[in-house]
């Protein structure tokens, strides 16, 4: 505490801690907004990702449900990806040889007819 003599009293004045509170309030909704997971999901046939604002830059854990193409047989890509700060700590996606799901002129109809079907129920 500090005294100041002003017309022959003695005042005490505080320092104030308020900047030091708003800092630390912001800090911590910094962090809690950058840290909480935010879902992310692409259109390649069901992957998510989960991963931290803006854009799983600190760390994203990826669920691939994704179709590729290989000498023009359709199959899944399946399997978890985990990265922290971009780097890939853990893979353990594959493709999924064991049930094929057709040419790609084949899945194509197959997605085709049942957005077709989805139009008509929905």
């Amino acid at each position: 505490m500090q005294e100041i003599v002003f017309g022959g009293k003695v005042m005490s004045r505080k320092k104030h801690n308020a900047p030091i509170v708003i800092v630390l309030l912001l800090i911590l909704a910094v962090l809690i907004f950058v840290l909480f997971p935010r879902k992310y999901m692409l259109t390649d046939g069901g992957t998510v990702i989960y991963g931290s604002f803006p854009v799983a830059v600190i760390y994203s854990v990826e669920d691939r449900h994704a179709l590729c193409s290989e000498n023009g047989t359709t199959y899944y890509e399946t399997g978890t990806v985990v990265k922290i700060f971009g780097i890939e700590v853990y893979n353990d996606a594959h493709i999924d040889y064991d049930h094929p799901l057709g040419t790609a002129e084949q899945v194509n109809e197959a997605i085709e007819s049942f957005s077709a079907a989805m139009g008509e129920n929905g």
